[in-house]
């Protein structure tokens, strides 16, 4: 394993960390759960897990590409080297100092966690605004209002306002799905055109109104505004995501893993924004039951999908994946059917489905991690740099 090859380019670090971070902390919740390992008071154990999604696992892989990215925008300078070797050590000592909240002061715990995202936002923004790419400047203040709602919840736990921390969760969760909804859509259809030659002719209006939906959801979460209107809007996120799907073609994908994985994640954003405005407008379903959908199966297929993909395409390798890699994206899935269907059907399993899910969360992440580190540490087999 090359160090410096590690650190050549935000994809390679940044996916690795990611797949150890999603490997390793779930079964450290599982072990919370389970009493084996002290729960930190900081956070707390539910919040812990769901802040370490979503401003944890999340934006590490959202990093990853976003500066990887930027330079085939741009074509700016890449950025590597120290600035890189600094933001993995940020988001490594944001985890450590969070897991381990109840050894240090709490300050320093939320210092060290809220300094990842402006960082990454800071290190983003000067190639696109040299280069005047203003359309992609917008991801820079997606990744500040990150860092916006990751605040709302460490103000809380530090107990100077109370009653933000759900605000900021949601309001960070769909912060990442709109990534996904923005991001999802362009690669999506670009990757699905490359592989298997499927036009399907532009909708910007379609993509807009799918973005415009999932920003306003941003917005009434961060404003915790009443659960009939965050729950209409989630509705309205589903149909108009469901809209913009509707001409892609999905199941024309269906022998192509690389390809359907990314079109069944934009399917499970619509599944689980429908499942969340149905628990929110009607009571069908615990909120658990929702959120699952949409971060096991929506964000774990997105962020599976898209590093298998674009970790073999920016090394310069074929894009030809391990027989066992499509197991993965399965494994994903599965774990979100075990995480909704269980409360729903079989309450008192719960504790079981919470180990099932996880070991396939785990199993599929941890297979990512063994598989694409000898990708991500070695250089370009036709010697470009990549």
């Amino acid at each position: 394993m090359s160090f410096s090859i590690l650190f050549s380019y935000a994809f390679r670090i940044f996916f690795l960390l990611a797949g150890l971070g999603a490997a390793l902390l779930v079964p450290v919740w599982l072990l919370m759960l389970a009493g084996h390992v002290p729960t930190p008071t900081y956070l707390g154990g539910s919040l812990w897990h769901s802040h370490e999604l979503i401003f944890g696992f999340a934006p590490a892989v959202i990093a990853g590409f976003l500066l990887t990215a930027a330079f085939n925008w741009t074509g700016t300078p890449n950025t590597k080297g120290l600035p890189l070797v600094i933001l993995a050590v940020l988001w490594l000592v944001g985890r450590v100092a969070l897991l381990a909240a109840d050894s240090l002061p709490d300050l320093l715990v939320a210092a060290v966690d809220l300094a990842f995202l402006p960082a990454a936002a800071l290190i983003l923004l000067p190639p696109l605004w040299k280069a005047g790419n203003w359309a992609n400047t917008a991801f820079v203040g997606l990744l500040g209002l990150m860092a916006l709602a990751n605040l709302m919840v460490h103000l809380n736990a530090l107990e100077i306002i109370d009653g933000l921390s759900l605000a900021g969760l949601y309001g960070g969760l769909d912060l990442v799905l709109l990534i996904m909804v923005i991001v999802g859509g362009r690669i999506t259809n670009a990757f699905t055109r490359n592989a298997l030659g499927i036009q399907v002719p532009p909708q910007p209006r379609r993509d807009q109104m799918a973005s415009g939906s999932v920003l306003l959801l941003v917005v009434v979460d961060l404003l915790a505004l009443p659960d009939p209107v965050v729950g209409a809007v989630c509705l309205l996120a589903a149909g108009l995501t469901a809209l913009r799907m509707a001409s892609w073609q999905s199941l024309k994908t269906w022998k192509v893993p690389l390809i359907w994985i990314l079109h069944l994640s934009q399917a499970w954003l619509v599944i689980g924004f429908a499942l969340r405005g149905g628990a929110l407008l009607f009571d069908l379903m615990p909120m658990t039951t929702a959120l699952h959908a949409l971060t096991i199966g929506a964000v774990g297929s997105l962020t599976l999908g898209m590093m298998t993909r674009v970790a073999l395409g920016h090394s310069g390798r074929p894009l030809e994946i391990k027989p066992i890699i499509p197991w993965t994206y399965a494994a994903i899935s599965l774990a979100a059917v075990v995480r909704i269907i269980t409360p729903a059907f079989w309450p008192d399993l719960i504790p079981l489905a919470n180990t099932i899910a996880g070991g396939l969360w785990t199993f599929a992440f941890a297979t990512f991690v063994i598989v694409y580190l000898p990708v991500l540490s070695s250089p370009r087999p036709d010697g470009r740099a990549g």
